[in-house]
């Protein structure tokens, strides 16, 4: 099966899957980041939360 599909409409083509630059699978394949790949926010060591120097 072919994993990239072309769409022809106005007389523009349009690639989906790794050749897009809007879809995810797209994202991945360049190692870009956007609405539909957001990048995953670091977690707070557990150090830090738990701090005895650390006034409340």
């Amino acid at each position: 099966m072919n994993k990239n599909l072309h769409f022809i409409g106005n007389g523009n083509t349009h690639t989906m899957g790794k050749g897009d630059k809007k879809s995810k699978r797209g994202k991945i394949h360049r190692g870009t980041f956007g609405v539909r790949r957001p990048r995953i926010k670091k977690r707070p060591k557990t150090e830090d939360k738990i701090n005895p120097n650390k006034k409340a």
